[in-house]
């Protein structure tokens, strides 16, 4: 049986703190961490946090970088992703999703050695931790410009070409779900795969947008399904953001996420029936806070 995680992406107008409760609250399992609210809190802070709460992480996304176009060196990039790295196994996350940085100013064959070596540096330290190393391959319309890697094809070369089981695969229904060809090889890729990211998608303005799970044009239902039924026992994990979430308040997206898992995947945990007492009282987010782009 598969787990359900929903990404920090999903409440950007909530704290770090603010999400471990409340998705501890709704009986959520697994919690996706995004770099942006772990560098706020703080590392110890959100280990402790954690340490503290029924809620599980199911991966640290994201680390790298390591071409420059972040603003950092390639040194700078390996230094914190060895630190994420530690940092997850503290955690108990079983992945640390890397990004390799956008191609910039570097041919793509001189952006394939920099992730290469980059990946040789980490390797032995996430094999001694216990934790996978994700790549995640992005549509080539994403405006982060956090990686190179456009599909599956070009990350398995590097999975199979460093021959580490602790190098995985990541797939995004967000980013991937438009290619058909990929859709039909998920189930081929089984054994590479580390975490599922799960989002609907529809075309607007020419780009691909994330929409709602049932209101887009992928069978998100048939997909994970037929995943569990091939083997697949690990996260999926709910990604929604942008625009098109502006008006949906947290607790009913945690809600119809726990609804929607619960009718793919079977009963799901409803966590503790209120909050402590020292909760903290998360204001509703205004539709600025919660348009993350």
């Amino acid at each position: 049986m598969g787990l359900f995680s929903v990404s920090q992406r999903c409440t950007p107008g909530w704290s770090f703190e603010e999400d471990v409760v409340y998705f501890s609250q709704a009986g959520i399992p697994g919690i996706g961490i995004w770099r942006e609210k772990l560098l706020q809190v703080g590392e110890e802070k959100a280990v402790e946090l954690l340490a503290d709460s029924a809620v599980k992480p199911a991966y640290l996304d994201w680390t790298g970088a390591f071409t420059g176009t972040k603003g950092w060196s390639y040194r700078d990039g390996i230094e914190e992703a060895i630190r994420f790295i530690y940092l997850a196994g503290r955690m108990g996350a079983p992945l640390v999703i890397v990004h390799s940085g956008g191609r910039g100013r570097h041919t793509f064959n001189h952006s394939r050695r920099i992730l290469r070596e980059a990946l040789k540096e980490l390797l032995p330290a996430a094999e001694g931790v216990g934790v996978w190393l994700g790549l995640e391959p992005v549509h080539p319309t994403d405006p982060e410009d956090l990686t190179f890697l456009e599909t599956m094809a070009e990350a398995l070369e590097f999975v199979t070409g460093l021959g580490s089981p602790n190098l995985k695969l990541v797939y995004d229904l967000g980013h991937l779900g438009a290619d058909e060809k990929a859709l039909d090889s998920l189930t081929q890729w089984l054994p590479h795969l580390a975490l599922i990211q799960l989002a609907d998608i529809a075309i607007a303005d020419g780009r691909v947008v994330r929409v709602p799970l049932g209101q887009g044009s992928l069978p998100v239902a048939e997909i994970v399904r037929t995943l569990v039924r091939e083997g697949y026992r690990g996260w999926f994990d709910l990604e929604l953001w942008g625009p098109r979430f502006c008006d949906m308040q947290p607790f009913e997206l945690l809600e119809s996420a726990k609804n929607l898992f619960g009718n793919l995947l079977g009963p799901v945990d409803q966590g503790d029936s209120a909050a402590p007492s020292d909760s903290p009282t998360p204001s509703a987010p205004s539709p600025a806070e919660n348009c993350v782009s």
